[in-house]
């Protein structure tokens, strides 16, 4: 099964102590996961800020860095999606970095996993509703 994963999402998978850490490992060995390739930017930017406050160590981005790509099953171009995404946050009046999880899920058919509760809030009552996942009450399908 694909799934689109965000960066709240994938940045659990270097730290255990996170909540629904488990979960967000889980996806890794339960599914195909793609997203747009600045996941791994968003992933390298959280790294860098949890460096900064001394919950990880500066070797640990590094490492980070190199193998966050690794991860996924395809990194989507970004560009290939902003025009969507543009008018997805238009609608949203959200950002479009969290738009483009939505443009590539809207083109797959496929459901977005994140841990991120605004990007959850604001699609509720929308067209996106039902594709948006919070990580905590993500399932795996029977079988997986």
């Amino acid at each position: 099964m694909s799934l689109v994963v965000d960066a709240s999402v994938g940045f659990k998978w270097f730290l255990d102590n996170e909540p629904d850490a488990d979960r967000a490992l889980d996806l890794l060995r339960n599914g195909r996961l793609i997203a747009p390739d600045i996941v791994v930017a968003e992933i390298c930017n959280a790294a860098w800020k949890s460096a900064r406050l001394g919950r990880i160590s500066r070797d640990q981005v590094t490492a980070i860095a190199r193998t966050v790509p690794a991860f996924f099953d395809d990194l989507v171009a970004s560009a290939h999606l902003a025009a969507r995404a543009v008018e997805i946050a238009e609608i949203l009046d959200h950002p479009v970095y969290d738009a483009l999880y939505l443009a590539l899920a809207e083109i797959h058919e496929i459901s977005v996993i994140t841990a991120d509760s605004r990007l959850a809030a604001k699609v509720r009552a929308t067209q996106w509703n039902n594709m948006v996942i919070l990580l905590g009450q993500y399932r795996a399908p029977p079988g997986e």
